[in-house]
């Protein structure tokens, strides 16, 4: 597990020639103010040269999180510890639109001329599940600002190692709307135009370099990336498997719990299809035997059918979903524990 400061180096540092040895220079380039519209599939951009003390206090809290160790990106995780990467490669189209248009300055001479960006739900393989939406990202018109309340989203452009990267800084809770300011003129209290004041938020949500997306604000992230359409879309396959591999009896009586919210992430996280699922039985029988005798699973378990019987409606969708994702163990204790996340043990 790296530290950020060595990923951006290895990420960055991809255009200087192998024997050229330079001093790591990290520099500030250009901003662009972002209005987005509610389902955020529609950018609006202006070019900004953001203030001195700004400039200074992004790089400040950048070099803030040099430190911090990454960890690959799942969608379970939340820990404040990690800042969490993700391949490009997974966002491709959405990437490759938006680095013509921040970083490699393919602008759109009107909003006739928009560019349509593929959301991360194409990534998935193809299926009538798939809920498409285009993202548009096109000029701010005119030659003044958008407002700060507006303002949804920062994106700062930096170099280091010769390679342009991008910073984005949410701006949701910055509004003025909700603040009458005043100032005083000539003795008395005056009323200032809020449309000319900008309040800006220079903490960091998330990092495009070169190869990887570096995450700290995790549920902003899936928000601009629609990751709700994913994960409902990986979950509904995953449903799809359960009933096909025939190996659950009253299956049908837990979907009610697995259709809730906050099931959803860990049911999305069951990889295998239905007729991988009795393979995975077969291959750690021995085993699943043992966890359904000596701990409350919520399913009782026929090793001569391979068959489980729901006996708990409550537990067994969360024993189901954790085994058919390969999250469930015992500890050095004996105990029966499920992995919250790849790298963590949680009891139950």
């Amino acid at each position: 597990m790296e530290k950020l400061i060595q990923e951006l180096h290895a990420d960055c540092s991809v255009l200087l020639d192998s024997v050229e040895q330079e001093k790591p220079q990290l520099e500030y380039i250009t901003s662009y103010f972002v209005s987005l519209t509610q389902n955020n599939t529609k950018w609006t951009v202006k070019n900004i040269e953001m203030a001195d003390i700004d400039q200074i206090d992004l790089i400040k809290n950048l070099r803030a999180h040099f430190e911090t160790y990454v960890d690959e990106f799942k969608t379970e995780d939340r820990d404040p510890e990690f800042i969490y990467r993700y391949n490009i490669a997974g966002l491709l189209p959405i990437t490759n639109q938006i680095n013509d248009y921040f970083i490699n300055g393919v602008i759109p001479l009107s909003s006739s001329k928009d560019i349509l960006v593929t959301p991360i739900t194409n990534q998935v393989e193809s299926t009538d599940k798939n809920p498409h939406t285009d993202l548009k990202i096109l000029n701010y018109d005119g030659s003044s600002y958008p407002p700060n309340d507006e303002v949804n989203l920062i994106v700062h452009k930096l170099s280091y190692y010769k390679s342009d990267f991008l910073v984005f800084c949410n701006q949701l809770r910055t509004s003025l709307s909700k603040t009458s300011l005043k100032t005083i003129l000539n003795n008395k209290l005056t009323i200032v135009e809020k449309e000319k004041l900008y309040k800006i938020n220079n903490n960091i949500s998330f990092i495009i370099s070169p190869k990887n997306y570096f995450i700290i604000d995790i549920s902003y992230f899936e928000k601009i990336f629609s990751f709700e359409n994913y994960t409902k879309l990986k979950k509904a396959q995953a449903m799809e498997s359960l009933f096909e591999s025939q190996t659950i009896i009253g299956l049908e009586k837990i979907v009610p719990e697995l259709n809730k919210g906050y099931m959803a992430r860990s049911v999305a996280k069951i990889a295998l299809s239905g007729s991988e699922i009795p393979q995975f039985i077969s291959r750690n029988k021995k085993v699943i035997s043992s966890y359904c005798r000596d701990f409350k699973v919520g399913v009782a378990f026929d090793s001569s059918t391979n068959t489980f019987t729901v006996t708990d409606e409550t537990i067994a969708p969360l024993f189901i979903t954790y085994l058919f994702s390969e999250r469930v163990a015992q500890n050095i204790l004996g105990d029966l524990v499920y992995y919250k996340t790849f790298n963590r043990l949680n009891k139950n």
